[in-house]
């Protein structure tokens, strides 16, 4: 019977994970160059650079698996910024604030932070 409880437990907690799990709504087209802050070190980029490309690039590919995020975020230790969207990432976390036609919205997912070296100083 104990065994019936786990294998029911973890059905319920994946259930759970998938129910909880939304797409971003993120607006790719950006226009306003990227602010990127690392340890307080500060860097700008054109919306048209090989860094915003990538970005966008990877925003495509990670659309899926966010999970709503009540709880204010603290600065990352990389925070990425436009006028339409926050991502801050701390460690193996990334937290999006953006802002689209139905209104604004802060997501959490768990990341890989070494894709996000080509930004870093």
């Amino acid at each position: 019977m104990d065994r019936v409880w786990k294998v029911f437990g973890s059905f319920a907690l994946v259930i759970c994970c998938f129910a909880c799990s939304q797409d971003h709504q993120l607006d790719m087209s950006w226009q306003d160059e990227l602010l990127v802050v690392s340890h307080g070190q500060v860097t700008k980029f054109s919306a048209q650079s090989t860094e915003a490309a990538k970005l966008r690039q990877w925003f495509s590919e990670h659309r899926s698996g966010w999970e709503p995020y009540i709880a204010t975020a603290a600065e990352g230790d990389l925070q990425i910024k436009t006028a339409i969207f926050t991502l801050n990432i701390r460690g193996e976390v990334a937290v999006l604030n953006y802002q689209y036609n139905a209104g604004q919205e802060q997501l959490r997912k768990t990341i890989n932070p070494a894709d996000f070296a080509f930004l870093r100083p």
